[in-house]
């Protein structure tokens, strides 16, 4: 009985040793496995997350020139008013429009993310800015301006200043839809 039972304790170490030869690496191997699963999914998540940012970057740059343009456009809808009926209060619409506009151009130069974007931004707001001091001038004459100036001025500086925008909206869209 003495015998039987070392031999069985011997082919039980034996088989002990053959496990942790074969369960050693294998241990080893998964946990390798697993930390490069949990970096991978740490990599991936880190690059949705500027993938995500990126976006929301493009999408508010969208957004700040689509209220550009849309305040632009009110500016010459109020000129035009102004020039038919000679209303004063349409002057007075404009520049608060040329007041509201500051925050959607101060955005635009921010959004910017190329050079070719922020010089578009700069000729918008320099045309931008020359229209409104062009304009507050001829508000402030006492008497109304002549629909004629008014219209030079717009013709002059808004138009330029949309189109610099108007390249910025297909410039934003296009990168968008990449």
């Amino acid at each position: 009985m003495v015998g039987v039972c070392q031999s069985l304790s011997a082919g039980g170490w034996m088989n002990s040793g053959i496990l942790i030869r074969i369960l050693g690496p294998m241990s080893g191997l998964s946990l390798a496995l697993l930390l490069i699963g949990v970096l991978a999914a740490r990599y991936i998540e880190r690059q949705q997350h500027e993938q995500s940012q990126l976006i929301h970057r493009e999408f508010r740059g969208m957004l700040v020139i689509e209220d550009l343009y849309v305040k632009m456009r009110d500016i010459r809808w109020e000129c035009s008013l102004f020039e038919r009926s000679g209303d004063r209060r349409h002057l007075e619409t404009v520049t608060g429009l040329l007041n509201a506009s500051r925050v959607p151009l101060n955005a635009a130069g921010e959004a910017a993310r190329t050079v070719e974007e922020l010089q578009l931004i700069r000729n918008v707001e320099q045309g931008f800015e020359s229209f409104a001091r062009q304009f507050r001038e001829l508000a402030a004459e006492q008497q109304s301006p002549q629909p004629g100036r008014l219209r030079v001025l717009i013709d002059d500086q808004l138009t330029r200043s949309e189109e610099h925008t108007s390249e910025l909206q297909s410039h934003l869209n296009l990168v968008c839809r990449l």
